[in-house]
């Protein structure tokens, strides 16, 4: 990309199951992206199964932008 992400405000993941039987349901630790233009990084905290075999059943997850949810460092240039 040539511009910045910007701010980033939420995250929504989702799955449509469309996967075979044992590959459906999935944990997400966390999603990490990084504005190349800027090196801030943002990590979404997610720590959640996904599908309907796992944990709660969830095929859909969204995160607010919440300080508790993201963090953004900053790096110095190499």
């Amino acid at each position: 990309l040539c511009r910045s992400l910007g701010e980033l405000k939420a995250l929504r993941i989702w799955i449509d199951e469309s996967g075979l039987a044992h590959r459906q349901s999935w944990f997400c630790n966390k999603v990490v992206f990084k504005d190349l233009q800027t090196g801030k990084i943002y990590e979404f905290v997610v720590n959640n199964w996904f599908g309907m075999q796992n944990g709660d059943g969830q095929v859909n997850f969204l995160s607010n932008c919440l300080e508790y949810y993201l963090q953004i460092y900053m790096f110095a240039a190499d």
